[in-house]
């Protein structure tokens, strides 16, 4: 048999598994698998039985075993044995003799899969048995491995053990062999289309359940009709729905009872039973069949089912679970007489009704809601989110979150100016040479401290000394020639002499002074910050080029602000300094004067600023002239909010004129 077009038959599900040990062995029914699927599970491996009684009547073969490959949700074992022949056809089906069919089994599907090709396989083997008690003297044997297919896919095998001595197996026999295999597929199609047939009646059945619940006006009338149609249909002598209320399920309407008294003992076991199965959020069914007691994850807690149960005629009871959107809102409860319970079909059915009932039920109820109503369930939903056991881990980063923000909104903290500084002394003086001349002697030198008037530097004045006694030998000169002049009388020669005395006076004045100046002294207190001069003792040195520089111990710090931050910095602002030598100091300062005018730096307006160092300070001493480091100003308070937020703000007002 051919596969058709468009569909292909289902492949054999977990609900048939193969046993090795025991030929008739089955598995416990599945309690959530469809009726279809139960009848192709028994069905199944009785056609398997048949198959192989088939192949080997055939083919004349002393026995046989089917072989299942194995998939995803089965194991690969052995599905069914039949022994042909009674005197050797039981030995070959155990022990050792079933391993090495099993071992061919398994060689032939993995043939099949390497090539593709889906002929029949033959081997000649030497099988032992029980009653074998030598090695070689086992007898010889052709195995055929006849391999079962549906649409192309390999299922399994049908391998069968041909007695040779006898008669060697015909080609017609082969190919009959290979016919009947062919009835597998047709099987699977066969019990496709019975398992289709049924699900298309299981949904019209519920589409009709739902469609007469759905003419009721509100939610009350159509847990009504709901009950109503569940007894008419299924035979239940009762049938309850509840919805879920504060923790507890209350029943919404009772099957043959218009309004159900809540305060009735068979109303308050209905609710009991109800709570049971949403505890469980799983359908729970009393008593249990003997399938479900075997299967330990099928187990449900049904002691309030039980009680349901024994209150009156015993009955056997189910009770399904509604949900909506993923959450067991409520339950439907069924009671049905002890002689007759619920079929494994109806479960099934029921348990689809339940599917869709549970979203029509409650999608009805909140539809029949007010606005009152609405509010509170809304406000109830946002205060379940908020303080629920649900999603506690998102709760409690967003609560981190929301006390971050709120503390960074309305915790005040300091705010401060960042800028960078430079060291510079609070004051500083440049030494150069008072007039053109050479080096003598230096009695400074870089990191000396210097006293007011302490001599630095001193110039060779021994030319200036050889200037001053020519020109005293030429002013003597004058004087004799004025005297000359003032006897005789002379009174132009006199005036030229007398201005030729005064002009020998100027520069006897000009090169005393300068010998005078020669010894540079210090005109502060402070240290010698610059200067080296030990290397130029005896060079000529201009009075354009500075030798030393003397700095007093006060230290300031130029602060270089941004144009924003200029706005925030006033005179007598508290500041601290860190200098990048070393960061761990922080030195207290205070805002001296900002400069009014900008300048220009690297292409951006740069205010500077004057800090004063506190003098009393005694890390104050260790700044170095030149240094730079970090400065923070103290500005007022702000919150971490506004700190972070605010050069975005004025970014944004600045480019949309906000």
């Amino acid at each position: 048999m051919t596969s058709g077009p468009q569909t292909t038959p289902a492949p054999i599900g977990p609900n048939v598994e193969p046993n090795a040990d025991a030929p008739d062995a089955t598995t416990p029914a599945d309690p959530t698998a469809l009726p279809s699927q139960r009848n192709v599970k028994g069905d199944l491996r009785a056609f398997l039985e048949q198959l192989l009684r088939l192949q080997c009547e055939t083919a004349r073969a002393a026995a046989g075993l089917v072989y299942l490959a194995p998939t995803e949700a089965r194991k690969p074992g052995v599905a069914a044995r039949f022994a042909r022949d009674p005197q050797h056809g039981p030995s070959l089906l155990e022990g050792p003799a079933a391993r090495a069919l099993e071992q061919v089994a398994t060689r032939a599907l993995e043939r099949i899969e390497r090539t593709g090709e889906l002929g029949i396989q033959a081997e000649h083997l030497r099988l032992p048995s029980a009653r074998d008690t030598f090695y070689g003297s086992e007898p010889a044997w052709t195995v055929l491995a006849a391999p079962l297919a549906a649409a192309g896919r390999v299922e399994g095998v049908s391998v069968l053990v041909l007695d040779t001595r006898q008669a060697p197996p015909t080609h017609e026999a082969v190919e009959r062999v290979s016919l009947t295999s062919a009835r597998f597929e047709a099987f699977l199609w066969e019990q496709q289309c019975l398992a289709e047939a049924q699900q298309k009646g299981m949904l019209r059945e519920t589409l009709e359940l739902l469609d007469a619940a759905q003419q009721a006006i509100n939610a009350h009338a159509m847990a009504g009709v709901l009950c109503h149609e569940l007894q008419r249909r299924f035979g239940a002598t009762r049938a309850s729905v509840g919805i879920e209320r504060h923790h507890r399920v209350r029943v919404l309407a009772v099957g043959g009872s218009d309004d159900p008294d809540r305060r009735s003992q068979a109303v308050q076991l209905i609710e009991d039973a109800m709570d049971e199965c949403l505890a469980q959020d799983a359908e729970v069914l009393f008593p249990a069949p003997p399938e479900l007691e075997a299967d330990p994850g099928a187990r449900r807690v049904s002691r309030a089912h039980e009680a349901l149960a024994r209150h009156g005629t015993p009955s056997t009871v189910l009770s399904l679970p509604l949900r909506f959107e993923g959450e067991a809102l409520g339950a439907i409860t069924l009671e049905r007489d002890a002689q007759d319970p619920f079929p494994p079909g109806a479960v099934v059915l029921l348990r689809l009704v339940a599917e869709y009932a549970g979203p029509a039920l409650v999608t009805r109820q909140l539809a029949d809601r007010g606005p009152f109503r609405v509010t509170r369930d809304g406000v109830r939903a946002l205060g379940s989110l908020v303080v629920g056991p649900r999603h506690t881990a998102v709760k409690l980063v967003l609560l981190l979150i929301l006390v971050t923000l709120l503390a960074a909104a309305l915790v005040p903290i300091p705010s401060r100016v960042a800028a960078t500084g430079e060291v510079r002394a609070g004051m500083s003086r440049t030494i150069s040479a008072p007039f053109a001349g050479y080096l003598a002697i230096v009695e400074a030198e870089p990191g000396d401290e210097i006293r007011i008037g302490q001599p630095l530097v001193r110039m060779d004045t021994s030319e200036l000394r050889l200037q001053i006694a020519e020109f005293e030998g030429q002013r003597l000169t004058a004087v004799t020639e004025r005297d000359d002049a003032n006897a005789a009388r002379e009174l132009a020669r006199a005036r030229l002499a007398t201005a030729r005395i005064a002009e020998i006076d100027a520069q006897l004045e000009l090169l005393r002074d300068r010998v005078d100046r020669a010894v540079i002294r210090a005109p502060i207190d402070g240290v010698v910050a610059r200067g080296d001069l030990e290397p130029f003792i005896g060079a000529l040195v201009q009075p354009d080029r500075p030798l030393l520089e003397l700095v007093t111990p006060e230290r300031l710090v130029t602060v270089r602000l941004s144009e924003r931050d200029a706005a925030r910095v006033r005179p007598g602002d508290a500041a601290r300094f860190t200098p990048r030598a070393t960061p761990d100091v922080r030195l207290p300062m205070t805002i001296r004067r900002v400069n009014p005018a900008a300048e220009i730096d690297a292409g951006r307006n740069i205010y500077f600023a004057e800090a004063e160092v506190d003098p009393n300070d005694p890390r104050a001493a260790a700044l170095r002239p030149g240094s730079t480091g970090t400065v923070r100003v103290h500005d007022g308070r702000t919150t971490a909010l506004r700190w972070l937020l605010a050069p975005l703000v004025d970014e944004v007002r600045m480019r949309l004129w906000w």
